[in-house]
């Protein structure tokens, strides 16, 4: 179930613009992160990392994995699962060039992830980064992604080289 709620009326029952089931009630999904929230050329998107993802995606199976809710304005608002990544463990974040075009997602899944913000296809995968904890967010700094393990702290520049920039 997902959930759209009123800003201007959050106390009380009758606070929600939509109440959407993304998946159906039969499927155990959980959420498994912190979702983040995107505009990008195709629209409004909340991404989050679930588990049990597999009777849902569009684009089909990925077991446990980064979904893509779209929202579109209404009265009352819609929403769908508009693509799914397999894998990660992680909090997504979203980049973008100018806050709606170039849309990135970046998620860990034992490596650092980036898929297209509209459409979910792999835009970048690899390096690893020892001893990040289940649920942790990378951040974006100047360029960067950076992540935090233990006793250590691994960043990224993955525009700026062929293998991906990392260094650590």
């Amino acid at each position: 179930m997902f959930f759209l709620l009123n800003p201007a009326n959050l106390g009380g029952m009758d606070g929600q613009l939509a109440k959407i089931d993304i998946a159906p009630e039969t499927t155990p999904m959980s959420i498994r992160a912190a979702p983040a929230a995107y505009t990008s050329t195709s629209g409004v998107h909340v991404v989050l990392n679930a588990a049990n993802t597999t009777s849902f995606c569009p684009t089909g199976s990925t077991g446990n994995g980064t979904i893509s809710v779209a929202i579109t304005p209404g009265s009352p608002p819609t929403a769908k699962v508009a693509w799914c990544a397999g894998g990660g463990s992680t909090s997504p974040i979203a980049t973008s060039t100018d806050g709606k075009n170039e849309t990135v997602v970046w998620y860990l899944n034992g490596g650092l992830n980036a898929v297209d913000g509209d459409t979910g296809a792999t835009i970048y995968s690899g390096g690893s980064c020892a001893g990040v904890h289940q649920f942790s967010s990378p951040i974006a700094v100047k360029g960067r992604i950076i992540v935090g393990g233990d006793g250590n702290l691994c960043a990224w520049a993955p525009a700026k080289s062929a293998d991906g920039g990392r260094e650590k």
